[in-house]
């Protein structure tokens, strides 16, 4: 977890190295960010984490480590927000105010965990339910934000509506359904 976060904070600081940025100007910063939102979630089947937390008699180090693993979203919330230098908006979230799997995604159909994606996934992680995929609306604040003059206007319009998750298709004969192990995620920015 450490070396992911501190590769988060390099990220911050590059884009912090970006500004001023004009009041209004948008930091989108979308992707895998193998941060699982869901960690805690019993809609999950497998050999995960959330797996490791339920026995921590066989499983003693992950259970030490239980905070940490829990809150590993609201970390990578807290990185991104550089102490108030960004306000951080998750474009899926604020759109139906919950996590929807990204990765390794299953339903249950007729009692039985049944893989949406099957080409991909290992099988120690079939039905894992992963929310790992995002796309971060960043609203820099302070110094990071500057006045434009009268004569610039960003009209910047984020709609969380718009924003989803897509499957990617390849080509008919192609024996895959998706062009990655993630569901694709997408949102409308409209200037």
């Amino acid at each position: 977890m450490a070396i992911r976060q501190d590769q988060l904070e390099h990220v911050v600081e590059f884009i912090k190295s970006k500004g001023p940025f004009p009041k209004g100007e948008m930091v989108m910063l979308a992707g895998n960010f193998n941060t699982d939102a869901l960690i805690g979630s019993d809609s999950k089947r497998g050999s995960t984490i959330a797996d490791m937390l339920k026995d921590p008699v066989k499983f003693p180090l992950v259970a030490e480590r239980k905070a940490d693993v829990l809150g590993q979203y609201q970390d990578l919330l807290e990185i991104l927000a550089d102490g108030g230098s960004f306000k951080v908006f998750d474009a899926l979230f604020e759109k139906e105010k919950l996590h929807k799997p990204t990765y390794d995604v299953c339903r249950v159909r007729h009692g039985e965990w049944v893989p949406t994606e099957i080409f991909y996934t290992d099988a120690a992680s079939e039905c894992s339910n992963q929310a790992l995929d995002y796309i971060f609306h960043l609203d820099p604040q302070g110094v990071h934000s500057t006045v434009l003059d009268k004569k610039k206007k960003v009209t910047t319009k984020v709609d969380y509506t718009k924003s989803e998750q897509q499957k990617l298709k390849t080509y008919w004969y192609s024996p895959y359904r998706h062009l990655s192990t993630h569901y694709g995620v997408s949102a409308t920015v409209q200037f």
